[in-house]
């Protein structure tokens, strides 16, 4: 009866799983662990394979390895490409506004004001916008008061309105 079974008509080197229900239940667990993590890595299992109980603990521990050290590097590499798709759109920007300063003979102190803000954009945006989403609206608003008050408070537009207008506006 086990013959017929997979299982049953497996052979790993000399040893063969004929009687498999007699096995003590590390070395069962042990071969179900390999077949598991070798089917699960889609390696396969091929003219070399694992013949004893600790080639296959090695087979597992390494594939198990690989497997994770693959996840990382493809996780990094997609890291590094949305990431510099996003420099590389900043880039292009920075190049655009050149072109348009020098067009328009704009001068040093205006062009590096021009240069600065987009610079601080670009540096701001990947923290700013992540760390204030998960931050409730009450807080976000006490934030920009924080942030923006003085700035507005000493806008020539907005000299003597009242507190409480400035703090609508920011």
């Amino acid at each position: 009866m086990e013959g017929n079974t997979w299982i049953g008509s497996l052979k790993l080197g000399e040893y063969s799983y004929d009687h498999f229900r007699e096995l003590d239940l590390i070395k069962l667990y042990t071969t179900s662990l390999y077949f598991a993590i070798v089917t699960m890595a889609t390696v396969g299992y091929g003219d070399i394979h694992a013949v004893n109980v600790r080639e296959m603990i090695f087979v597992m521990i390494y594939v198990s390895f690989d497997m994770i050290l693959g996840a990382y590097l493809i996780g990094n590499m997609t890291a590094l490409i949305v990431k510099g798709s996003r420099t590389e759109r900043f880039r292009d920007k920075m190049k655009e506004v050149i072109r348009y300063m020098n067009r328009n003979k704009l001068g040093k102190e205006i062009r590096e004001q021009i240069k600065g803000h987009l610079r601080l954009q670009y540096e701001s945006s990947y923290t700013e916008a992540s760390v204030l989403q998960d931050i409730p609206i009450s807080i976000r608003a006490k934030i920009s008061q924080t942030l923006y008050k003085p700035y507005v408070e000493s806008t020539p537009l907005f000299k003597g309105c009242s507190a409480e207008f400035i703090q609508q506006i920011v």
